[in-house]
């Protein structure tokens, strides 16, 4: 996500925190790996789908992963539980 990649993913616990389906990547139910090939060709057939997703992965990434931002809420983290 952070290079400007659509990720295709297994739903899984947690993943809906790192992903929006269908705004910067896909998921499709880990029960049916078949359907992983039908995302990545919907990606690849689609330039508009394809650069929206890119746009919105790295966007996305850029925040989850902000060193600052994390580091600020690590901080609020410690002040919450009293350490």
């Amino acid at each position: 996500m952070l290079l400007g990649f659509p990720v295709v993913s297994s739903e899984f616990v947690g993943i809906h925190n790192l992903l929006s389906d269908g705004m910067d990547g896909l998921l499709y139910p880990r029960e049916e790996p078949e359907r992983l090939k039908e995302a990545i060709c919907s990606i690849f057939d689609d330039d508009k789908l394809a650069m929206s997703m890119s746009s919105n992965a790295r966007a996305h990434a850029l925040q989850t992963h902000d060193p600052e931002r994390n580091y600020q809420r690590l901080l609020e983290i410690y002040d919450e539980i009293d350490i």
